[in-house]
């Protein structure tokens, strides 16, 4: 017999840094455990102190639907924090989700956030065919992203939360970025915007790429000849560039009637 194992929604790693125009006393490490402390407490109707929080402890909420286990090691050399929230299914009774969070500090202006969320199905025994898993958006992380006391990075570049438009004014970013070594996150460049809104796809990949798009075809022009040959993007088509740290970067592309055959979403949820 086996058991369904741990089905992976989502996942995010990031560098977070305080802002430069901050001038008060928090870190870096301090202002996302807040943010977490209120999403958490929003979402699974806790109340959970602080200073315990901070600490580490076992938590339940009233209903016994969500628990939560916090964990926290500090030393001269290291801190690391982590967490773990494992939600009961409302209308499943063997369901479960899990959301894993660890932090690992650098010092007062930097850190590392890795997340995933989990969904775990019980079937032990069971002849049944597996329940599908629903693949919905997760808002958990947003507040990581929206918040104005930290700022998610992209390599060397403060990471876009919504989709830049390539224009002549917007170039000269994108080839830094696209040329940063330490960039960790896929460029998507969408030059067929009717059939792939930015907007959706930037929703979709938040924390996992950056979304530009471009209705300009003489941009796009100039933007080719500052790249090399193999990184020429074709007109009415998607160009998602991996990073360029890897031996091997692959740096595929789809045209628009390939998009506009698989379908907005089927081609979203394939990324």
């Amino acid at each position: 017999m086996l058991d369904t194992t741990n089905f992976l929604i989502h996942k995010l790693s990031l560098q977070i840094f305080r802002p430069m125009q901050f001038e008060d006393n928090t870190t870096v490490f301090d202002a996302v455990k807040y943010i977490l402390l209120e999403r958490i407490c929003e979402t699974f109707h806790l109340q959970i102190e602080w200073d315990t929080f901070s600490r580490g402890g076992k938590f339940r909420s009233a209903s016994g639907a969500a628990n939560i286990q916090i964990a926290s090691l500090s030393s001269d050399i290291r801190t690391l924090w982590a967490i773990r929230i494992q939600v009961r299914d409302a209308n499943m009774v063997k369901r479960q989700w899990s959301y894993q969070i660890g932090i690992r500090v650098f010092d007062g202006e930097h850190l590392q956030l890795c997340y995933a969320k989990c969904c775990y199905d019980h079937t032990a025994g069971s002849i049944q065919t597996p329940r599908p898993i629903p693949m919905v958006l997760d808002r958990f992380p947003d507040p990581l992203f929206f918040n104005e006391d930290i700022q998610c990075m992209c390599g060397e570049h403060p990471l876009p939360v919504e989709p830049v438009e390539l224009c002549d004014s917007t170039v000269s970013d994108f080839v830094a970025l696209l040329q940063d070594p330490q960039r960790p996150y896929p460029i998507l460049l969408i030059t067929c915007a009717d059939v792939l809104a930015p907007e959706e796809a930037a929703d979709v990949m938040l924390g996992n790429a950056v979304v530009y798009w471009c209705a300009n075809a003489s941009v796009m022009m100039r933007l080719n000849t500052l790249l090399p040959e193999d990184l020429s993007t074709p007109w009415d088509s998607v160009r998602v560039f991996l990073p360029v740290n890897s031996d091997h970067p692959y740096h595929p592309y789809w045209f628009y009637d390939d998009i506009r055959r698989m379908g907005e979403n089927a081609f979203l949820s394939g990324l």
